[in-house]
Order: structure tokens, then C-alpha cells, then sequence
């Protein structure tokens, strides 16, 4: 746990500096995106995007903790596996909000296009992917605890009920199914996880 601070101090600065990077174009604050020469008509700004909260308030600390305790005991050549299907996965994830993008201006992503702030976003995303998904698939059964696990797993749903659910609502004032069902479905293989990483 000794490197518990300096990596929860790295992940932090990492997401304060997206914000910089949404900021610099302009789409860290509503008052800022209003002071566009354009302003969208829909839009969603940094500081409104719960998967932001999410990303310093509940992961950081969550992959910085996991690093911290368990990363030693994960093969190398098994984590790059993982990454390197993390780095897949979210690659899939930007082709529907890249086209959503064409309608609702974001901070990580606007017309189409991936600016500087969600292409860094996209790193944070697979590498949070990866350290949870080597939390469950790779670290020994004897190194974990119940109770680590239930607060691991639980805090893994909160965000990304933050990241999936609150974004749709909070442009358009509704959730629409896909993220009802995508949310309903990870919850769910989160679930089977940590009943699968139990200690015996």
C-alpha cells in the first residue's frame, strides 16, 4: 500500500488534466461552451459528465488501490492480453458516441471527431479496464477478502451507472434503453465476477 498515494496523486492529475485539455477548447463549463461563436444546441461540458466525477472520485482511488496491492501478483504477458482487449473494447465504445457526437457536442467528443480531452479519456478508460479485469481474472483467490471484494465491485457499478446512465439524461432528460440494458448487463457480469473471485 506504500504506493497507494503516488499512484492515486498520478490518476488524479491524469483527469485534472483532461480538464485542462476541455477547458483549452472550450467545453469544461456550460458558461464557456455559451460563449462559443456557435453554440449547440445540445451539448454536454466536462464538469457536467458523471463519468467524469466517477472517473476521480470513485476509480482513481479504486485502480489506484488495486495497483497498489494486487498488481504484483499479475503476469505480465496475461495483463497485456487484457489491456491490449480493453484497448479493443473501448475502441468499439467510441464508434456510437463518435456518431452521437454529430448531434450533441461533448468535451470528448464533438462532430464526429475525437478532440485531445477524449482521446485522453480513452487511455483512462483502458487502463481502468484493464486493472479491474486483472483484479478478477488474475489475482489469486487467497489474496482477497470478502469485504474488499463487495466494495470493489459495488463502487465498479456506481460509476458506470454515472458514466452510462446520468450523460443521456442530462441532454436529453431521459435514459434511453441500450444504456438501461448495457448498465443491467455489466452489473451483472460484475456480479458473476465477484462471486467467481470469492476466497473458497
Amino acid at each position: 500500500m506504500s504506493r497507494f498515494p503516488l499512484y492515486l496523486g498520478f490518476l488524479w492529475g491524469y483527469v485534472l488534466a483532461e480538464l485542462c485539455m476541455a477547458y483549452r477548447d472550450g467545453y469544461a463549463f456550460g458558461w464557456q461552451v455559451k460563449m462559443l461563436p456557435i453554440v449547440p444546441s445540445k451539448f454536454l461540458t466536462f464538469w457536467g459528465h458523471g463519468g467524469m466525477w466517477g472517473d476521480f472520485l470513485i476509480i482513481a482511488p479504486v485502480v489506484a488501490y488495486l495497483l497498489a496491492t494486487h498488481a504484483t501478483s499479475w503476469p505480465l504477458w496475461a495483463f497485456a492480453i487484457i489491456f491490449f482487449a480493453a484497448a479493443v473494447s473501448g475502441a468499439v465504445l467510441l464508434v456510437p458516441l463518435l456518431e452521437d457526437s454529430k448531434q450533441v457536442a461533448s468535451a470528448l467528443a464533438r462532430d464526429g471527431l475525437l478532440p485531445l480531452a477524449g482521446a485522453m479519456h480513452y487511455l483512462f478508460y483502458t487502463v481502468a479496464l484493464s486493472v479491474v479485469a486483472a483484479y478478477y481474472f488474475l489475482t489469486p483467490r487467497k489474496d482477497v477478502s470478502a469485504t474488499e471484494i463487495a466494495i470493489v465491485t459495488v463502487a465498479v457499478m456506481v460509476h458506470w451507472a454515472l458514466g452510462v446512465l446520468q450523460p443521456p439524461y442530462a441532454v436529453h432528460g431521459y435514459i434511453h434503453l441500450p444504456a438501461w440494458l448495457m448498465t443491467v448487463g455489466v452489473c451483472i457480469a460484475l456480479g458473476v465476477l465477484a462471486w467467481r473471485l470469492l476466497p473458497s
